[in-house]
């Protein structure tokens, strides 16, 4: 039941992120006054282009593109952290390579390029961007993404190309993307010619653009905000939901202790057949063997009184199991802690220190999340 609970509710709060079969791409120019030109996307290619849009087709998810002129880009490595702690971390990577420091612009990162985490990031006037949303919200548009026209085409690995974005000439190579210019140009390619993509190699920049988006600026204080309101549907399941959790919490502890409870009946059998096996002609096996080691002084502090330690300790302690237990002649209690991570088992440890007996660890390992950790308890 708690599974369904789940599945119908993560359904009702996410919608699939499924490739963009259909769209509209918008390219914005610098210029207010002037034309936006367009690319339509029906079933994974371009259908259509053009220069002036007649604000058709609002019915589609809308893509818009940022001129390069207004914006900045550059790479940086960053591991796969939540976006507001990349853009964060990248505000301080890039801040001494702007002419006016990071405070007034809006800095985004984008997707990974590689498995190293090199990633686009971008950044641009706060007010520049806060004018493009106006001015696509005055044409009844709410665009899913704005994304730096200079990252709308590919460059193949170690060329670089150029292709014509709205009213922008796009040069892309590896690590740069810039509007073309015959000074920035000279200085930053020297004296190689990109190539020019031909239509078809330009419009799969696109659609990757509409597809999955290399970066969007439409993140931090300019991401839409989300609506939490919970309709009748909605609210029946989380009450499922919420059932489901509190059923399962109070079963947890029934669950431990016969577990706990099953490793003991266990392992007094594996204790009783190896009596039997040391003394097969006694007629108290189990009370000769305890007699034997008790001589020998080797038995510890027995059974019991070990395991009495160790399942108080594990009690006591939270998120905290025992996965196996083997209790030896020499009134050794090997056991398996299982917790959520490394302090909980050394809280285990503690306690059981505490109860005056003595604890050897062994290399921990993980499974399925969680810490194993081996240890040894010997009583005096």
């Amino acid at each position: 039941m708690a599974a369904s609970c789940l599945r119908g509710l993560f359904g009702a709060l996410w919608v699939r992120n499924d490739a963009v079969n259909s769209g509209l791409i918008l390219f914005l120019s610098v210029d207010p006054d002037a034309p936006i030109g367009w690319a339509r996307l029906e079933d994974g290619v371009i259908i259509g282009t053009g220069a002036e849009w007649d604000g058709d087709a609002l019915d589609l998810p809308v893509t818009a593109t940022v001129p390069a002129a207004v914006t900045g880009i550059d790479w940086v490595t960053l591991p796969d952290l939540p976006q507001a702690q990349r853009d964060s971390a990248a505000r301080e990577m890039i801040a001494d390579r702007l002419i006016k420091g990071a405070a007034p612009l809006h800095i985004v990162t984008g997707v990974a390029e590689d498995d190293s985490g090199l990633r686009p990031v971008a950044w641009i006037d706060e007010p520049i961007i806060e004018d493009y949303l106006a001015r696509l919200m005055a044409l009844d548009v709410v665009p899913v993404a704005l994304v730096p026209a200079s990252l709308a085409i590919t460059a193949p690995d170690g060329a670089s190309v150029s292709a014509q974005i709205g009213t922008e000439t796009i040069i892309r190579g590896p690590q740069l993307a810039f509007a073309a210019d015959p000074v920035l140009q000279a200085a930053l390619l020297g004296e190689s010619v990109p190539t020019a993509l031909t239509e078809r190699q330009r419009d799969a920049g696109l659609l990757r653009v509409a597809e999955a988006p290399p970066l969007n600026l439409i993140a931090g204080r300019f991401a839409p905000k989300r609506s939490w309101g919970i309709g009748a549907g909605l609210g029946r399941q989380i009450a499922l939901l919420a059932a489901a959790v509190v059923g399962l919490t109070l079963l947890i502890p029934h669950v431990q202790n016969w577990q706990i409870n099953r490793a003991a009946t266990k392992l007094e059998a594996e204790t009783a057949a190896e009596a039997a096996s040391l003394f097969p002609g006694s007629g108290d096996p189990a009370s000769q063997l305890k007699a034997a080691v008790a001589g020998r002084r080797g038995g510890g502090a027995g059974f019991l009184a070990t395991f009495a330690a160790v399942s108080n300790a594990v009690s006591s302690t939270a998120n905290v199991e025992l996965t196996q237990m083997r209790f030896l002649a020499d009134g050794t209690l090997e056991t398996t802690v299982r917790a959520t991570n490394a302090a909980e088992a050394a809280e285990v440890r503690r306690k059981i220190e505490a109860a005056g007996f003595t604890v050897e660890t062994g290399a921990k390992a993980l499974n399925q999340g969680r810490v194993l950790h081996p240890i040894k308890v010997r009583g005096s």
